[in-house]
């Protein structure tokens, strides 16, 4: 669960809508290889909205000057909340996360560590594959008197290629 709200500075009780978002690997993590099984999480928004809570800036036990933790009653229950604080356009902004369930917990997810090797030799044979085999057909190709060129002329493969007639060729 996840909110911000607007902090000013003489607020003694902020009230923060809440939103329970998933915690996912962003799309962009895995273009640039920095997609890092336990780290790279992000929640997904908008999420869905679950009720609010209240702050008291009184009850915040500050860790540095911008994050903290909190308790604050949600669904008549008390959770534990960390904050942080955030100076933006002139506004304080105060953002809360309460992590509910920790998202290592379930055991199928550890798998995904496990499917990182996996995953890692299957590019490399597949990689590999391409490129021993990319010669050998090449070679045959040669060895048939086929050339590069007569594939992309007609725009099909040599084999299903029907012959280019004298007139329309351009060689002599």
């Amino acid at each position: 669960m996840h909110g911000q709200a607007d902090m000013p500075p003489n607020a003694t009780h902020v009230l923060v809508e809440l939103r329970d978002s998933s915690l996912s690997v962003n799309g962009m993590a895995v273009a640039h290889f920095v997609a890092l099984p336990y780290s790279s999480l992000v929640k997904d928004l908008p999420g869905l909205p679950v009720g609010s809570v209240t702050i008291n800036q009184a009850q915040i036990e500050w860790l540095d000057k911008t994050d903290g933790l909190v308790q604050a009653v949600h669904d008549g229950k008390p959770k534990s909340f960390s904050i942080s604080k955030r100076t933006y356009s002139g506004k304080n902004i105060v953002s809360v996360e309460s992590n509910y369930r920790h998202w290592y917990g379930y055991p199928a997810q550890a798998l995904l560590l496990v499917s990182v090797p996996v995953d890692i030799a299957i590019d490399v044979v597949v990689v590999c594959s391409v490129l021993v085999a990319m010669p050998i057909v090449y070679g045959v190709r040669l060895i048939k008197g086929e050339t590069p060129t007569d594939a992309r002329r007609t725009g099909t493969s040599p084999d299903t290629a029907a012959p280019i007639p004298k007139e329309q060729s351009d060689g002599p």
